[in-house]
């Protein structure tokens, strides 16, 4: 089941009356309610992945008991590593088996050792890679002392399953988001119009813009080697806008969604695009997965906090890591790490510009915030290529073609977007002081509702049509 599925339309309402109206009495009614409307959500899409989150979520409730109770440190890490054993064998099998076995093999080949390729069916389990690291870090703060264990089994199985975070995040923090599943949750009319307003948002984005985009970009990098290099860095450019609406379009839904369940999830896209520094990027761009693996890998492993060699390589390192937890081939390792190659640079070799900061305070960016917007942007936007490519040969093929015919004739058919483009990334510059353009919107009640009504009319035509999943269920 998804956001923009007719399926969800039903158990959405159904869902939030019998939350406010039926389940209200306890808590611990409501949480079991959240319990058994997040495993349907789930189960929609593959019930026999039930067993596979309720296993994991079940063990990483007692690990985190156990460490807990242990007052030698060398016992709590060993409950510690059986959590992590787990979880990352269930990551491997699932995601990475494939990968290394074909590696291997290609390996050997190199060596003139032809060896028999197995063929593997092995399914990815929806949402694995965000409930996973929300499980483990759960587990790494009860190790470090930065949270109690939770001792209530239902409440817990809410927290790792909660439906509007369990296919693609945010990934929250049990600091953050537990203690929210044990306090009483009072309906607020004001933070639910505000959350419609983003679900709102957040569906034209995905619905109208993304999916609109989506056969643009499909026909580019499906005959790429048809195309001028200009009409490849439309590509690019257009495949960018595309992701970020899809991205932060289903951000958008779950935050709203969590509003209305008297949850408050963090904000996960705070207008990357007009970040003047890779660093600054990173910080805007998928903030809750960027810092997960800033505080439990870069910290984690490295511990470095001052800029350096040893940070640079450090950087590089995890954001190759970073790379391959969005997918499991090498166009991903290079993506991740041509990322964190351009951040250690960022960090070691232009340290005068690092008093560039975001424009909050301009309508027009000055020249030189407006220079590092646009090199930050078009840099990432061109990564991106290795992201959106069925594999690395034909990623270096669109870069191939792209540096080989740059002069050659612009498709004109094929960039019929810039215009709409264009005022998208107007309107998201003008908005940028918002968390939603539609918040706290400076009309009258008549032309509010006319914009959220014409909104509305156009994802109901886009619905209509052939849906397009959201890019991010395929990590």
């Amino acid at each position: 089941m998804t956001f923009n599925s007719i399926e969800y339309l039903l158990f959405f309402p159904i869902t939030f009356i019998l939350y406010w109206f039926v389940f209200n009495k306890t808590i611990k009614l409501q949480n079991f309610l959240i319990l058994v409307a997040s495993y349907i959500f789930y189960g929609w899409w593959d019930w026999r992945f039930l067993g596979l989150i309720l296993l994991t979520s079940t063990v990483d409730f007692f690990m985190g008991i156990k460490i807990s109770q242990e007052t030698e440190k060398s016992k709590k890490f060993r409950w510690l590593c059986i959590s992590w054993g787990l979880n990352l064998l269930n990551f491997f099998v699932f995601k990475y088996l494939g990968f290394f076995v074909n590696s291997f093999v290609d390996g050997f080949s190199l060596l003139g050792i032809n060896l028999v390729r197995p063929t593997l069916h092995i399914i990815l389990p929806i949402g694995i890679s965000f409930y996973t690291l929300q499980s483990l870090a759960y587990t790494i703060d009860v190790y470090r002392g930065h949270l109690k264990p939770e001792k209530n089994y239902i409440t817990f199985l809410s927290f790792v399953s909660f439906f509007p975070l369990l296919l693609a995040g945010p990934i929250e923090r049990a600091p953050s988001l537990m203690p929210q599943f044990n306090k009483p949750r009072i309906f607020d009319f004001n933070i639910a119009r505000d959350a419609m307003r983003q679900i709102l948002w957040g569906m034209f984005k995905k619905v109208v813009i993304a999916d609109n985009f989506a056969p643009y970009v499909n026909d580019i990098f499906g005959h790429y080697t048809e195309m001028s290099g200009l009409t490849l860095y439309f590509g690019w450019v257009l495949f960018s806008i595309q992701l970020y609406c899809d991205f932060a379009g289903y951000s958008d839904i779950a935050v709203g969604t969590g509003k209305l369940f008297g949850f408050n999830l963090m904000r996960n896209f705070k207008n990357p695009f007009f970040s003047p520094n890779p660093q600054d990027f990173w910080k805007r761009w998928h903030i809750s997965l960027s810092s997960w693996f800033r505080d439990y890998v870069y910290m984690y492993m490295f511990g470095l906090k001052k800029a350096g060699t040893k940070v640079a390589i450090a950087m590089v390192i995890t954001f190759t890591i970073s790379g391959l937890w969005h997918g499991a081939d090498w166009n991903f390792a290079l993506w991740g790490f041509l990322n964190g190659l351009f951040i250690a640079i960022y960090l070691t070799a232009f340290k005068k510009y690092r008093k560039i900061t975001f424009g909050d305070n301009h309508l027009i960016p000055p020249l030189k915030e407006f220079i590092m917007m646009a090199i930050t942007y078009n840099f990432t936007a061109f990564t991106l290529v290795l992201f959106r490519a069925p594999g690395i040969d034909a990623a270096l093929g669109y870069y191939h073609q792209f540096f080989t015919h740059t002069f050659d004739p612009i498709q004109w058919g094929k960039i019929i977007f810039v215009l709409p483009m264009t005022i998208f990334v107007l309107f998201e510059w003008v908005n940028r002081h918002k968390v939603h353009p539609l918040e706290d919107l400076k009309y009258n009640t008549f032309w509010r509702w006319i914009i959220y009504f014409g909104m509305t009319v156009c994802i109901v035509i886009e619905m209509g049509k052939p849906t397009q999943s959201f890019i991010y269920f395929q990590f």
